[in-house]
């Protein structure tokens, strides 16, 4: 249960001694970041015991904590995924000495609050499941939950990927193009990341019965698209002629040192200099 900070300009790594009580020492846990708290959830720690206790780092007070919630929370778990989707941290899936487990426990982080979800077999949904990988990604209107491989019970591996809109938390398993790729193995224990400038999910590595190093990206762009919508312009007429501000509406919209606006009708198209307003304007 040791703690290290790596310096990424430097590269140096730097044992930290935090205060307060610690986690016990553990494995196959997860690390979550939100507001500047690593939280941490489940795990093995050996000799039969499984944790379920929610416990943060106040990265910047260096200081551990019991986080104290209410409602009806994840019970005792490993091989688990918690990711974070806005103001939502979601456990889902993972293992206990007896059986994989095929519920989904969501925590609202602003009231700490838990809520349980029972899976639903139909439509199809991707439970039960256990060292598999999940990511949260963000898109116009809502966060997308995506999960990958993992296992559904002894040897059994899966290469099935799935995408939650956290919206409304109804599953779909999306047609994934394989022409030019025959696509990963089943597996477990890959790695994973989002490149939200392609769109595209990484895939690196795993285990199935043999050590994997192979890597694989998956544009999910039809999905998620950007992470801001447009919904209008104002005014909605102008002069021919142009040379007349406008205000283009939308959600999400973020500061950038550059905006750039393309104006299209299908045939001919403009690309004029923006000004960020606000995250609607």
């Amino acid at each position: 249960n040791d703690l290290y900070q790596l310096d990424t300009d430097a590269l140096a790594w730097r044992k930290i001694n935090a205060r307060g009580t610690p986690p016990e020492p553990r494995a196959h846990h997860t690390t979550t970041y939100f507001e500047r708290q690593l939280i941490v959830f489940g795990g093995y720690g050996g000799s039969g015991r499984l944790f379920q206790e929610l416990e943060a780092l106040d990265v910047d007070q260096l200081q551990w904590s019991v986080m104290s919630t209410s409602g009806q929370g994840p019970k005792a778990r490993y091989d688990h995924t918690a990711s974070l989707a806005g103001s939502k941290l979601i456990v889902f899936g993972g293992r206990d000495h007896v059986q994989a487990i095929d519920d989904m426990c969501i925590l609202d982080m602003s009231t700490l609050t838990w809520q349980l979800l029972k899976q639903d077999a139909s439509p199809e949904v991707p439970v039960p499941l256990y060292c598999h990988v999940a990511q949260a990604i963000e898109s116009a209107i809502s966060w997308k939950l995506f999960v990958f491989g993992g296992r559904k019970g002894l040897l059994k591996y899966t290469a099935d990927t799935f995408c939650m809109d956290t919206e409304n938390m109804l599953w779909i398993k999306p047609p994934v193009n394989s022409d030019d790729c025959a696509g990963p193995c089943p597996r477990e224990y890959c790695a994973t990341l989002f490149d939200p400038k392609s769109a595209r999910m990484l895939l690196f590595g795993g285990w199935a019965n043999r050590w994997l190093g192979d890597l694989y990206s998956l544009d999910i762009s039809g999905i998620v698209g950007p992470s801001y919508a447009v919904t209008g312009v104002r005014p909605t007429m102008g002069p021919l002629s142009g040379a007349r501000d406008v205000i283009v509406e939308g959600i999400n919209f973020m500061h950038n040192n550059k905006i750039d606006v393309k104006f299209t009708n299908g045939d001919d198209e403009e690309v004029v200099s923006g000004t960020f307003i606000s995250s609607t304007e």
